[in-house]
């Protein structure tokens, strides 16, 4: 068992220490686009502050709940065990938390493809109006929105998910297990079901866009540079950068969402304990 504690401290300190470096990145760049956004990308900073607020909150929320997760090969169960803050007031307040959680991740994904089509929109059309803005950040945030409001429904208390933890991990000690122990017993149901394909199937499609648009813009860019000034090419340059780099980092985390359901259909392996969907982007 003192494998297993080594592994818990690890959990722990990983979400902790990405979590505050998170945390302080994403609110500086809020406070940077608030208050320091040049005029020319006024309406853009709209963007970048929905962006960096969903990611501040992942990363508050991540280190409120703690994550781990216990997949359950070949079963439509899964389990998970919560360290954070949370436990301090009960399975209510865990579930909700790790629901809003994960809506934050799906949200972010959405955002990173509002934020690629609004560079590529601009360089055909002039500037949309800022309720037009609002509005599509609105729309794109509905489905992660049903999302957190529904899937919380889905967790059961430790009585009811212990059996089936026991029985798909017979070697661990749950009764040694400080975190508070909850899980889904039917992932097929429509809440469930919902949230579960909200965060895997449009991943693939969602990053194909976005590289196809950023293959756009370079090229338009790069056409355009008789044409356009120094100071709008290098905004342009700068700003696609930025995008790139924020579309790289969430990658972790869909590639661990992609393997815990691939591993469902397999067999389980004892890191399988401590596998973390929860990537806090910054």
């Amino acid at each position: 068992m003192a494998h297993d504690h080594n592994l818990v401290v690890f959990a722990q300190t990983w979400h902790i220490s990405f979590g505050i470096l998170g945390t302080i990145l994403n609110g500086s760049l809020v406070f940077l686009a608030v208050f320091k956004s040049p005029k020319a990308i006024q309406l853009y900073s709209k963007l970048i502050i929905n962006f960096a607020l969903t990611d501040l909150f992942a990363c508050l929320l991540d280190m409120f709940i703690e994550i781990r997760l216990l997949p359950s090969p070949n079963e439509a169960t899964m389990t998970y065990i919560l360290n954070g803050f949370c436990t301090y007031f009960g399975l209510n307040t865990c579930t909700i938390g790790l629901s809003l959680f994960i809506h934050t991740l799906t949200h972010s994904l959405w955002s990173l493809l509002i934020s690629f089509g609004y560079r590529y929109f601009i360089l055909f059309h002039t500037s949309p109006k800022l309720k037009h803005v609002l509005l599509t950040i609105l729309i794109f945030y509905i489905p992660s929105f049903i999302q957190a409001m529904t899937y919380w429904t889905n967790f059961v208390d430790r009585a009811t998910i212990l059996p089936i933890a026991k029985r798909v991990y017979p070697e661990y000690n749950f009764s040694e297990e400080p975190g508070l122990l909850t899980g889904i017993t039917n992932l097929f149901s429509v809440s469930a079901m919902y949230a579960i394909l909200h965060m895997t199937l449009p991943v693939t499609p969602v990053y194909i866009s976005i590289f196809i648009l950023r293959r756009k813009i370079i090229k338009m860019l790069m056409r355009s540079r008789n044409v356009m000034s120094k100071e709008t090419k290098a905004v342009h340059a700068q700003l696609l950068k930025a995008l790139t780099f924020q579309a790289l980092i969430p990658v972790a985390a869909w590639t661990a969402v992609y393997t815990v359901l691939a591993k469902k259909c397999n067999s389980a392996c004892s890191v399988e304990k401590y596998s973390n969907i929860s990537y806090s982007p910054q």
